[in-house]
């Protein structure tokens, strides 16, 4: 077997560990091929630990690659027992076997089964973190982080744009499809990470996780400020874009960019504490 985990010390804020059968490159079990090319890389699996160099915490990614394991997906936190009645797998002080992990007490300990995203995205450092919001998303204090960046969000279109997300309904709590496509853009327009910036979002319910992903790479949530325009449709072949009130002044930019910075901030202190909560538990992805 394929054991990169002896190549990193354990000061790394990742580990990159593999478990079950690497070496058939005939079956995937749900795992794509580039994937595995990362995961089975020296040179892929040492760019992931470089990327997560700003987690303070320690972060053991294993991957899981055999018969059965795909079907356990975003299943979140789990005990031990789960891991050797389910997975198969043993729990050992130092594993040397492909069906042997140990976990660690002063980690983060993630399982990963297989990438079979709908953004079909290799699971290379910033995958990696994204999913793992989906194995912590039952966690109370991410489900609070995910309803404050929407209620946020309205509040700043509301405010600055003069605009309100459609509901199904005057009764509903759920967006329609316009409305959805509308927080969706508006991220776009906020967010400074690769897929807003590359218009890649596929879902304004992935912002969240987007936004946990750059907080674990880069140590921080960074949004764009105001001015910005939101990209509405497009009409007869050019773009048109939503721009704020045309009654807005620059103090109330100032007004509002200072409630984006207070955003960043209390995003931050969430993430951080969705992180730390996280320390020492096991998760399925």
């Amino acid at each position: 077997m394929l054991h990169f985990s002896k190549w990193f010390l354990n000061e790394m804020p990742i580990q990159v560990k593999l478990l079950g059968n690497w070496e058939d490159k005939d079956k995937r079990y749900r795992w794509d091929k580039p994937s595995i090319g990362i995961l089975t890389n020296p040179v892929g699996v040492e760019k992931i630990t470089q990327k997560w160099s700003n987690l303070p915490q320690q972060f053991n990614a294993w991957m899981l690659k055999g018969p059965g394991a795909s079907k356990y997906v975003e299943v979140g936190e789990v005990r031990p027992t789960f891991l050797m009645d389910n997975l198969k797998l043993k729990i050992v002080p130092n594993p040397t076997q492909s069906d042997e992990i140990n976990i660690d007490p002063n980690a983060i300990n993630v399982i990963y089964t297989q990438n079979i995203g709908n953004e079909k995205a290799p699971m290379n450092y910033w995958t990696i973190a994204h999913r793992f919001g989906h194995a912590v998303k039952r966690n109370q204090t991410f489900q609070y982080f995910v309803r404050e960046v929407e209620k946020d969000i309205v509040t700043l279109m509301q405010s600055v744009y003069g605009r309100t997300p459609e509901k199904e309904n005057m009764y509903g709590q759920v967006w329609n499809s316009k409305g959805r496509q509308f927080l969706r853009q508006f991220a776009i327009a906020l967010g400074t990470m690769g897929s807003a910036r590359k218009s890649k979002l596929r879902d304004f319910g992935e912002f969240p996780y987007e936004l946990l992903a750059q907080y674990i790479i880069t140590g921080k949530v960074t949004f764009n400020r105001l001015p910005f325009n939101v990209f509405h449709r497009y009409d007869y072949g050019k773009k048109r874009h939503i721009r704020p009130q045309w009654d807005m002044q620059q103090d109330d930019f100032e007004k509002w960019n200072e409630f984006i910075e207070h955003m960043e901030q209390t995003y931050q202190q969430l993430l951080e504490e969705i992180l730390e909560s996280s320390v020492g538990k096991i998760f399925i992805m």
